[in-house]
């Protein structure tokens, strides 16, 4: 039996994981996986997701670049009797409905919280003082969005810090650099990025690095990359972010998508991984933990999250429940 997984790019590391590890939980059920890599197209990406309709797959899992334009190819996998199922993000809620189009299930970071987390780590290090914010964001995803807007939710008590730039990283490296590059330039009293994603904020770090702004101007957000995590703990560019679990999120799709073709409906509509904060006290913890997830060994351990706790892939398909560092 054969399904599929679509996700944005694999520049990133973040994307990386999510698919080794559906392909660990799918596999373990003696499934066949098929992978596909978006380069960061949406019209590339509904293009994928068509052809894994025509190639008759059993189901497909994806993680969509725009939650928007993903919808007309969900909705035809709809029509051909393929389960569909989504990581990392959901489908906008009134294009589904627009579209007559339906999910099996969504694993997903706890997205509010991640925008939150990393928001209160900023104004905690601020400690009352006057902050010029420059984001770097990605503005189509709707992980992203919830991110951004649990920021602008509470900037908004907070009138002495003012955003001047905000910036589409897109959610890669290099295009993160040079738009950080060029946002620095524009708007030369910047003294903190905020950022929505891991890319963006290995980007921002870079440019900073790279214009020579090192103890000048700091960066908090999303944690999710080791260069991200080894900047906290070094303390010199990147302050404190949030984390998310991406391993988790492909393994628990990749779980739940064999168990619901096994005929075991009993799926959690919604589920929820932490963001839990990356701070320098617990930065080396996390490096660790991070670096085995994205290193691709084999070796690492294939985490799950069913109905709310955490369980670990042990001997002959067997779960014990663990906690998440």
């Amino acid at each position: 039996m054969t399904v599929a997984v679509s996700v944005p790019q694999e520049v990133d590391p973040y994307f990386i994981a999510i698919t080794n590890y559906f392909k660990k939980a799918a596999q373990a059920q003696g499934l066949k996986v098929l992978t596909a890599n978006a380069n960061g197209s949406v019209a590339t990406q509904v293009q994928q997701v068509e052809s894994f309709v025509s190639e008759g797959v059993k189901a497909i899992a994806i993680d969509s670049i725009n939650d928007q334009t993903i919808v007309p190819a969900i909705k035809d996998a709809n029509a051909h009797g393929i389960p569909v199922f989504t990581i990392d993000t959901q489908p906008y809620a009134s294009a589904m409905k627009a579209e007559g189009a339906h999910i099996v299930q969504t694993v997903e970071s706890n997205n509010p919280e991640c925008g939150r987390v990393s928001t209160d780590e900023m104004l905690a290090w601020l400690h009352g003082k006057s902050a010029v914010i420059g984001k770097v964001i990605l503005p189509l995803a709707q992980s992203t969005v919830d991110r951004n807007n649990s920021f602008q939710t509470i900037m908004k008590s907070h009138r002495n810090d003012k955003v001047v730039a905000t910036v589409n990283g897109e959610a890669q490296y290099a295009v993160a650099l040079t738009v950080t590059q060029q946002m620095l330039s524009g708007h030369p009293n910047i003294n903190t990025v905020w950022t929505t994603d891991g890319p963006a904020a290995t980007g921002a770090i870079r440019a900073i690095i790279g214009k020579h702004l090192v103890g000048k101007v700091h960066v908090f957000g999303n944690a999710t990359v080791v260069p991200a995590d080894q900047a906290i703990e070094s303390g010199k560019v990147m302050v404190a972010g949030a984390t998310q679990f991406p391993s988790v999120e492909g393994a628990t799709i990749g779980y739940d998508l064999g168990q619901y073709l096994s005929g075991k409906h009993n799926q959690t509509y919604l589920e929820f991984t932490p963001c839990n904060p990356v701070t320098h006290a617990n930065s080396r913890v996390v490096t660790a933990y991070n670096t085995a997830v994205f290193a691709g060994s084999g070796k690492e351990p294939v985490q799950v999250l069913l109905h709310g706790k955490f369980y670990q892939f042990e001997a002959h398909g067997k779960l014990k429940q663990v906690t998440l560092p």
